[in-house]
C-alpha cells in the first residue's frame, strides 16, 4: 500500500515538472554560451545577448522627472515593476506590469514607461535583435516638499 502511494506520487511530480519546464535555445559565439527562453512572457526573444540594450539617458532621473502621483494619493509610496521589450529599432513595447500596486499607479508606471526615447537597442550575433526588459518603478513621497 505505502509502494502505491510512493509510486504515485513520484508519477505526478514527474508529469509536474515536465509541463513547467522550459525550453532554452542555445547560441555559441567565440566560446561563450547564449541562450534565450523559448517560453512566455517573452518567446523567442534573447534573453542574453553579445550586447545589452542601453537607454541614451539616465533612467531614474527620467522616471523621476515624469512620474505623477496619481490625484488624492500623493502620500503613498510602493514599487512597480515593469517588463517591456527593446525592439530592433530602440523602440519601447509589449509593456506589461509584472508587479503593481493596482489601478492609477500601475496606468502612469505604464504611461512613463511607453514614453521613454528610444534606447540603444541590443545586439546578438552584431545585427540588433528584441530584447525583454526590467525596471522598477517606484513612488515615494516628496519630502522636499513635505508630502
Amino acid at each position: 500500500m505505502k509502494c502505491t502511494f510512493l509510486l504515485a506520487g513520484v508519477l505526478i511530480a514527474i508529469a509536474a515538472s515536465a509541463q513547467t519546464k522550459q525550453r532554452y535555445t542555445d547560441t555559441v559565439i567565440n566560446g561563450k554560451v547564449y541562450h534565450h527562453v523559448d517560453d512566455p512572457p517573452f518567446k523567442g526573444y534573447y534573453h542574453y545577448v553579445e550586447q545589452m540594450p542601453q537607454a541614451q539617458y539616465d533612467i531614474y532621473t527620467y522616471l523621476n522627472n515624469n512620474l505623477r502621483h496619481p490625484t488624492g494619493w500623493e502620500k503613498c509610496t510602493g514599487r512597480i515593476i515593469v517588463r517591456f521589450i527593446v525592439n530592433e529599432d530602440g523602440r519601447i513595447s509589449d509593456c506589461k506590469i509584472a508587479r503593481g500596486m493596482g489601478g492609477e499607479y500601475d496606468e502612469e508606471a505604464l504611461r512613463v514607461i511607453r514614453k521613454m526615447p528610444p534606447w540603444i537597442p541590443g545586439k546578438q550575433n552584431g545585427k540588433p535583435v528584441k530584447v525583454p526588459y526590467v525596471v522598477p518603478v517606484i513612488f515615494k513621497l516628496d519630502t522636499k516638499e513635505g508630502k
